[in-house]
């Protein structure tokens, strides 16, 4: 299809990516965080670094919906961990842009130093986003255009996660009463609920997907 297409995202892209991740996860600590966090710590680290990739889709030449994932996570948030002055750098010129975002920026930063404590980590691989603009996963959209973006970006990562020799890859996601949207999809992709409980101070379930 000429209108939709799903490519890598280059450095020039990252602006995109980060974009989409404000609109559609506004509270997620990477967003809270803010845009000098996610332009240039937070997604540079992940694919100028080699920790991981990141694919976005176009429609009718709009950028719609990302996904991305890193090869080990461990590597990516100890490598983000080097970088805390580079991110207190970037979350001062957060606060400074709009001081009433102090108390959710200072949450999101001790999201991101605090010990993770689920079980899952002998899987490195970590299926980090996925994000879909509102009006393109709405179910009017859907039936209407027959075209499943969500889907169709999540096939991408595994296909790209089992052509590195990738065998399995976890997830984490709300707890089933906060989104049971997002549960429904990963296990009808696959996904085995592995796990759920307080990860980095949030209810979370995880996810595990098999490869093989």
């Amino acid at each position: 299809m000429d209108n939709y297409k799903i490519i890598p995202v280059s450095t020039e892209l990252i602006s995109e990516i980060a974009r989409l991740h404000a609109i559609v996860m506004p509270h997620s600590p990477i967003s809270e965080l803010g845009w000098e966090f996610m332009t240039q710590v937070y997604f540079p680290t992940l694919l100028q670094e080699g920790h991981g990739e990141a694919v976005i889709a176009y429609y009718k030449g709009k950028p719609v919906g990302m996904t991305a994932y890193a090869f080990d996570s461990h590597s990516f948030y100890t490598a983000l961990g080097r970088k805390r002055i580079k991110i207190i750098k970037a979350v001062a010129k957060e606060i400074k842009r709009d001081l009433s975002t102090l108390s959710t920026v200072i949450r999101a930063t001790r999201f991101y130093f605090q010990k993770n404590t689920e079980p899952t980590s002998e899987i490195p691989a970590e299926h980090l986003a996925i994000i879909v603009l509102e009006e393109y996963r709405a179910s009017d959209f859907v039936r209407k255009n027959r075209l499943y973006f969500a889907r169709d970006l999540f096939h991408s990562a595994m296909e790209s996660m089992r052509s590195k020799g990738i065998n399995k890859f976890r997830l984490f996601t709300d707890d089933y009463e906060t989104n049971p949207q997002a549960n429904i999809f990963y296990r009808m992709l696959g996904g085995t609920l592995v796990w759920s409980g307080m990860n980095r101070g949030h209810i979370s379930n995880a996810y595990v997907f098999d490869l093989m």
